[in-house]
């Protein structure tokens, strides 16, 4: 059987998200998360899930050796494009981010905008794990992840948006016997036509659990921030749940 997770990053995902199609690097990102991190120049760092690279490309551009993993093929070709247009070297893995052994060691390891949660929350807990092994002793972890309070009290909701010569629909709902935020996505070209995508499904953590997660793999939280900036996690608003831990 496969997944949705297998299926949905590819063209249609792209052409979904037409923002990815900027090519933009995150500079302001990376800025936060050296800092976060406490990143010496010429670091190991291991992006996990790292989409079309756009995290990836600027931690390289500021001097770290950076590692970009992710299971789409599509968007590593995407990410292989952006790392040649700004001219810097990334090691691009197409692999399951349960499958990261005989990889590193790392001096840190970022999995940012929820590439995390995909799987049942014992095999997410097992690549927490698994990051733990892969670090160098005090190396840091960086797990962006979406703040479920403010985004709970919006469920269910469909996000429109019109651009680019289309349609655009996104539907979320919640399952709060799975605790998982499930959406369908459907695009409407001008020129006709109707374009659904997998669902996906992704497990909605809380802050409890995170910590409970990163605690039991070995590491000692260091911060919690409620966005890739130096913002104060506010569990009622905050957009994100930004945690860095350190392997003890």
């Amino acid at each position: 059987m496969t997944e949705w997770y297998e299926e949905l990053f590819d063209e249609r995902y792209y052409e979904f998200y037409t923002s990815l199609n900027r090519k933009v690097v995150s500079e302001n990102d990376a800025e936060f998360i050296e800092r976060a991190l406490y990143l010496e120049k010429t670091s190991r760092v291991l992006d996990l899930g790292c989409g079309q690279g756009r995290h990836s490309v600027a931690l390289a551009l500021r001097g770290h050796a950076v590692t970009g993993l992710d299971l789409s093929g599509f968007l590593l070709g995407k990410a292989r494009e952006l790392a040649k247009e700004r001219d810097v070297e990334v090691t691009w893995l197409q692999k399951d981010m349960r499958e990261t052994n005989g990889l590193g060691p790392f001096d840190a390891c970022v999995s940012l905008f929820t590439a995390f949660g995909y799987f049942t929350q014992e095999e997410d807990a097992q690549v927490i794990q698994s990051v733990h092994s892969l670090l160098e002793p005090g190396g840091m972890i960086m797990l962006d992840l979406d703040n479920p309070f403010p985004l709970l009290r919006r469920m269910p909701f469909d996000a429109w948006r019109e651009a680019h010569g289309q349609a655009t629909c996104e539907s979320v709902e919640y399952d709060a016997l799975e605790a998982r935020f499930v959406a369908t996505r459907v695009r409407r070209p001008t020129s006709g036509g109707r374009h659904e995508m997998p669902m996906s499904s992704v497990r909605l953590y809380f802050p409890h659990e995170v910590s409970a997660m990163l605690e039991q793999s070995g590491f000692e939280i260091e911060g919690l921030f409620g966005s890739l900036k130096d913002e104060t996690y506010d569990w009622k608003q905050s957009p994100r749940m930004v945690w860095t831990a350190r392997k003890e």
